[in-house]
């Protein structure tokens, strides 16, 4: 189980040819895409198949099924598009706790209870969203024998895999009916913005404190792309580098014209157009594509 390289990988199985677009809209594509969710959602389903058609959690299995996995607020309301966002995250959290809980020291279970998305109340960057741990001895421990990894110790405590889905599944229905009500409809995840803060990955100051820019909603990407196309004879180039190419501040307090004038293009996924110019680097200046 990886980062987003699944995710790529699938999408450029899916078909023998793209065109130049087509392979930048990948990378829009993972940067919202849940990366716990393709390993789980089979699971729940299967294990719910036979389940009494009275039963309450089909509405859960509803949502799940509708959901194309992704973490994306199309509308811009501030909220994660689908409540299937806050099933599966809720049910991750349920079997976190009927499966490690009582098996795992304190301090080991409390970086287990991470999953591993960033937060609406934090303000630093989480760098690259990867698959949670949790999820990684989660999914072993449910494919059991026909893991990859030999399983030397029962976290189900025998109980078969899907008894134990379906609880969890019982958990997040009360859980979720006891907090937004009985609708569903309104079972939704505030969404986490895009900061970018005045300190790198590894705390160095790179701007000033009151410097903290943001994006209404978290990209799983870094913010410098580029696509490069070669054709017989030319070679053309499109880039975004958020929020800006320059970092600089005036004397005055002015900041430079392309401090931050790259932030809708990466909020948008689109580029502008870079000229080549054989053995001269690339045009200083250029225009919005």
């Amino acid at each position: 189980m990886v980062d987003r390289v699944n995710a790529i990988v699938q999408s450029l199985e899916s078909r023998p040819e793209f065109s130049a677009h087509e392979i930048w809209k990948i990378s829009e594509l993972v940067s919202t895409v849940d990366l716990n969710a393709p390993y789980f959602i089979p699971y729940i389903l299967r294990a719910a198949s036979d389940l009494d058609a009275s039963d309450t959690r089909h509405r859960l299995l509803r949502l799940l099924k509708a959901w194309n996995m992704e973490n994306s607020d199309s509308d811009g309301d501030g909220n994660y598009d689908s409540p299937a966002v806050t099933v599966f995250r809720a049910w991750l959290l349920a079997m976190e706790r009927r499966v490690f809980r009582d098996d795992l020291p304190r301090s080991v279970y409390r970086d287990y209870q991470r999953l591993g998305y960033p937060e609406p109340t934090d303000k630093s960057s989480p760098g690259s969203i990867r698959t949670a741990q949790l999820s990684k001895i989660l999914f072993n421990a449910l494919e059991g024998s026909a893991s990859g990894i030999p399983q030397e110790y029962d976290f189900l405590n025998g109980a078969t895999p899907d008894s134990v889905i379906l609880k969890a599944l019982a958990d997040v229905d009360r859980q979720l009916s006891e907090r937004f009500g009985e609708e569903s409809k309104g079972w939704l995840t505030p969404v986490a913005k895009h900061y970018f803060p005045p300190k790198n990955a590894l705390g160095v100051p790179i701007a000033g404190v009151d410097e903290l820019l943001s994006l209404p909603q978290y990209m799983n990407r870094g913010t410098t792309n580029f696509l490069v196309e070669m054709r017989e004879g030319s070679v053309t180039l499109c880039s975004v580098t958020a929020p800006g190419q320059s970092g600089f501040i005036g004397p005055s307090g002015h900041p430079d014209q392309h401090y931050s004038d790259q932030m809708e293009l990466f909020e948008t996924s689109t580029c502008k157009s870079d000229v080549v110019l054989p053995g001269n680097g690339l045009n200083p200046e250029s225009a919005e594509q």
